[in-house]
């Protein structure tokens, strides 16, 4: 055990550790939270040995799992427990936050998940009114403005939910089965107060990929374009989110992907080839990004399977694909989508 590490500590420590995928996500589980919750209760109730207690806790079914990795998560989160609780106050610290701060913050994260949603919705609105006031001129800027669009308003939020959050722990924690001295109060909210936002903005990420979804989705309807779910047949072979189909059943279909960086679906993508695509009747694969990460080789290599990039007329990584004979034959400048995502859906279209 590292000395230096104290009761004023372990909050954020056990809080960390609980709710990371490398330990198990405890604390991303009402039930489990809540057996643990009560398991350490009932340790410091009849004064049991804590580390007898703490083996005990682990060996009951709740934390058995067919897969090993999970096994091996739980041993770890275990062990790593284990070696603090000669720590004064480390089982009283650890019980509150399984009976308090882990339940008080997934019910933050939850409200916070819902008002994203709301967030969305208005940036939707905002979108669309800037394309009604704008026309065509708007495309250009929809998907880096949409992060505008609603990005204050969900700080806002996030901040008012954590105000939130600290007035109902400190609450709970004074009327706590084993409270904690003020100063380990404090710890505990300011733990608790620190991970909830880094918890938020790691939940931002999945919100960001919706945007750029929602973005183009706004850009696609404004252009007379109907999105459609990637057929069953396709999402066993190919990953992408959208279609749009021209020409009824023997037509040809456009896959949309939408990936906020490249790295993300670039490997995936060069399983793929001309042919396969051809035999499902996909023309081309539209692909649209927040931030193009592509070199040139790799645009090259997607250009080679079918695959075109639309980006912002001014974007920089546009500029210098075109500016690259290898290259500017699979991109194209966005302001033009309404009318040259069309020749896309014809195979034979040499660019």
């Amino acid at each position: 055990m590292n000395s230096k590490v104290e009761n004023k500590n372990l909050s954020f420590l056990f809080l960390r550790v609980l709710v990371s995928e490398d330990y198990g996500a405890i604390n991303k589980n009402q039930k489990k939270m809540e057996f643990m919750a009560k398991s350490i209760s009932n340790i410091l109730e009849l004064n049991l040995d804590i580390y007898e207690g703490l083996e005990d806790i682990f060996r009951n079914k709740i934390f058995d799992s067919r897969s090993l990795s999970k096994r091996e998560k739980y041993k770890s989160l275990k062990n790593y427990l284990k070696k603090y609780l000669s720590i004064p106050n480390a089982l009283e610290i650890l019980f509150n936050c399984q009976q308090i701060i882990g339940p008080l913050t997934n019910e933050a994260l939850e409200e916070n998940g819902k008002e994203v949603k709301i967030m969305q919705n208005i940036a939707m609105d905002d979108a669309k009114t800037d394309l009604e006031i704008n026309g065509d001129n708007a495309l250009n800027n929809l998907i880096s403005n949409w992060s505008k669009y609603s990005y204050e308003a969900s700080q806002v939020i996030k901040d008012s939910l954590g105000h939130e959050l600290v007035k109902k722990m400190e609450l709970s924690l004074k009327e706590s089965k084993y409270p904690l001295n003020e100063e380990l109060q404090k710890q505990c909210i300011n733990s608790s107060l620190v991970l909830f936002h880094g918890r938020c903005t790691n939940g931002g990420k999945k919100s960001a990929g919706d945007g750029l979804e929602l973005s183009v989705q706004c850009i696609l309807e404004h252009i007379g374009k109907k999105l459609e779910d990637v057929p069953p047949h396709i999402t066993g072979i190919l990953e992408a989110d959208h279609v749009i189909k021209k020409g009824g059943k023997f037509g040809n279909m456009l896959l949309i992907s939408c990936k906020t960086t490249a790295r993300e679906r670039y490997k995936q993508a060069m399983v793929e080839n001309r042919e396969t695509l051809l035999k499902l009747k996909i023309s081309r694969v539209v692909w649209f990004f927040r931030d193009c990460d592509l070199s040139f080789e790799q645009c090259r290599q997607l250009g080679l399977r079918g695959h075109i990039i639309y980006l912002p007329d001014h974007d920089i990584k546009y500029r210098e694909f075109l500016d690259d004979h290898s290259t500017k034959k699979y991109v194209r400048p966005i302001s033009t989508i309404r009318d040259s995502i069309e020749e896309l859906f014809d195979p034979s279209f040499d660019y």
